[in-house]
């Protein structure tokens, strides 16, 4: 494994690129400003790097998926737990603006819908942007020449010493044929799914994680004829024990918990069927009597061009790093870590990202 691991970045470090033109030069390239790009730009600003040696790069600069898909999507994070994020670095400069942001005025022991994490975090996007460089465009190809990465985004050409990726993730997909498929970005966006179903749609879920539960929600409380949920795991939820949490990255919290305790357990609606471990040809006599269906069974990571999904597979769970001086961070590049039993987990969170970018900014140049 370790050969094969040193083979590809052998292979990839042997590519380069013959660029048209030089744009930019400088020390770290950061691609993706959704909530784990902003925190890597802003633990690099905390960590003392020069302005002018950062580059960010992104299409919109609004927060990424969490701003166009999941401001209706109610979290499972404590308020608490979002304050501590944002007061937690510097060049947010959230602390003497709190006031302004609902989020702020919520009890910490509260959740929250995502919008009032999304508003905070475009202030702090805009504070960022005008204290670095910044290409709003898509990365189109990254490349190793000699020692620097040539990034590519539209007509634009950056050389970095360093480049963290925080490209994000989209849902992962079955393949049923037949079968009209509502995104589960969609499906847990209760207005978007609203104009999505009808009253005498047969809907499928696959998936019973957080996602699945507040999908298995909206399609209930929307009354659609009936709902067939699929799942290989029993529910899970996070426990409070003493000062931690039990399942903290695994369990259902919040509004999908309690859902889950209330409805999928006890009270079950009448258009709900559920189906545990169900066998292949279980799943293909369900899904015949079906007209769409919905996968909520996690994510996997956005693609980047020039740089081999097998390379990026490989990075290092516990810092980040994919190659010599290029970095992963976010939901595409989670830390594993062990939970309060012991097992092995991915610890997915804006706090947890926080935590990922501090450590790339403190020990970037070590891979130097």
């Amino acid at each position: 494994m370790l050969v094969h691991r040193i083979a590809l970045v052998i292979a990839f470090f042997s590519h380069s690129v013959l660029a048209q033109s030089q744009n930019m030069s400088c020390q770290w390239a950061v691609i993706g400003a959704g909530p784990a790009g902003i925190a890597m730009v802003g633990a690099l600003l905390d960590h003392g790097v020069k302005e002018k040696e950062i580059v960010w790069i992104d299409p919109t600069f609004q927060v990424g998926d969490l701003g166009a898909l999941y401001q209706n999507v109610p979290s499972n994070t404590m308020v608490r737990s979002f304050r501590k994020f944002f007061l937690a670095c510097r060049a947010f400069d959230i602390k003497a603006r709190a006031h302004q942001f609902e989020l702020f005025k919520r009890d910490d022991g509260r959740r929250c819908p995502l919008k009032e994490v999304v508003d905070p975090l475009l202030h702090a996007t805009q504070k960022i942007k005008r204290r670095v460089n910044v290409v709003q465009g898509t990365v189109n190809n990254v490349a190793r020449e000699c020692d620097v990465f040539v990034l590519t985004a539209g007509d634009c050409v950056i050389r970095a010493k360093k480049v963290v990726l925080a490209i994000g993730a989209h849902p992962k997909q079955l393949q049923h044929r037949g079968l009209c498929q509502i995104s589960m970005n969609d499906a847990l966006d209760k207005q978007k799914l609203r104009e999505l179903v009808c009253p005498d749609d047969i809907v499928a879920v696959f998936g019973v994680s957080h996602s699945g539960m507040l999908v298995l929600k909206n399609l209930s409380e929307l009354g659609v004829k009936k709902i067939v949920s699929f799942a290989k795991k029993p529910l899970c939820y996070a426990v409070v024990q003493g000062a931690f949490y039990i399942n903290a990255y695994t369990g259902l919290k919040g509004v999908a918990a309690q859902w889950a305790r209330d409805f999928f357990e006890k009270n079950l609606p009448n258009n709900l069927v559920k189906f545990f471990n169900a066998s292949g040809q279980e799943i293909e006599q369900e899904l015949a009597g079906c007209t769409k269906v919905i996968y909520a069974i996690g994510f996997e990571r956005n693609a980047i061009g020039g740089l081999p999904d097998e390379l990026l597979q490989n990075y290092d769970t516990k810092t980040g790093v994919i190659a010599p001086n290029l970095f992963g961070v976010g939901i595409a590049f989670p830390r594993v870590v062990r939970d309060f039993s012991g097992e092995q987990v991915q610890a997915i969170g804006i706090w947890e990202f926080l935590r990922q970018a501090r450590q790339i900014a403190r020990f970037g140049g070590q891979t130097s």
